[in-house]
């Protein structure tokens, strides 16, 4: 509904959609077709503008129910259905009192896959617009919490649930979407080991351990965390374990 409107004030449509507006019959608009008339042009403007604008419902519609409603507002003297009343029923429809509204906002919002946080964020929020139904910032973070995999992107959550200031359902899905086009990997594995690595790099450049390794001697860890325990290249060369790449060092 939201779009609607917005797109029909944008094309200078915005009479004909309101609740009150005469919207001029298709047998109206002929006669007035031609004349002069401030009143005839008039009847003209509106005929047109309610005809744009359900053109655009059409368009936007994803489902058969909203294509329905706007059938059920065609005529003999509507043939391209009346653009005021399609939206007094979706009102109606998906009022924001509406339990039964309340309860299928949150079902189509369990439904969205949890890939991309930056989609994640679009289809959420263009399923609130749909439905036109009030759902705080706190309630999308914590049915986004139920579907992430990776505890990198866990621990963000909460962090931001602790937060003494306002729950920011967009500040979360931007903070995760870095991560995710930072990693960037192919394989699961890989995007695990890489989240890691990112976020032992942001736990050490936010108040963690500045020192140097005594063992392979890069600043930002401690020899007990180091994973490069063969000691080439470092302060120390004793250990015999096997080569491995540090999450830290690299």
């Amino acid at each position: 509904m939201a779009q609607v409107e917005a797109t029909a004030v944008y094309y200078d449509c915005g009479d004909v959609i309101e609740s009150s507006a005469v919207i001029p019959t298709k047998a109206e608009y002929d006669l007035a077709v031609g004349e002069k008339d401030a009143g005839e042009k008039l009847t003209r403007t509106l005929y047109e503008q309610n005809r744009r604008i359900c053109a655009m419902i059409v368009l936007g519609q994803q489902t058969d129910h909203g294509l329905a409603l706007l059938t059920k507002t065609k005529g003999t003297g509507y043939p391209h259905g009346r653009a005021n009343l399609f939206l007094s029923q979706m009102r109606t429809r998906y009022t924001p009192n509406d339990t039964a509204a309340e309860m299928e906002l949150d079902d189509a919002l369990e439904r969205v896959g949890m890939k991309g946080a930056n989609d994640y964020f679009n289809q959420c929020t263009s399923i609130q617009a749909k439905f036109d139904v009030p759902c705080s910032d706190t309630k999308l973070i914590k049915m986004m919490a139920k579907k992430v995999k990776s505890d990198t992107f866990s621990a963000i959550i909460i962090g931001h649930l602790k937060q003494s200031t306002p729950d920011d359902f967009e500040a979360v899905c931007d903070e995760i979407n870095e991560i995710q086009r930072m990693t960037g990997a192919t394989t699961s594995v890989q995007k695990a080991e890489k989240e890691v690595a990112l976020a032992n790099y942001e736990k050490h450049n936010h108040g963690g351990f500045k020192g140097k390794c005594n063992n392979c001697g890069k600043v930002g860890h401690k020899e007990a965390d180091c994973h490069n325990k063969s000691g080439s290249g470092g302060a120390s060369t004793g250990g015999g374990g096997a080569n491995c790449t540090c999450n830290y060092c690299g």
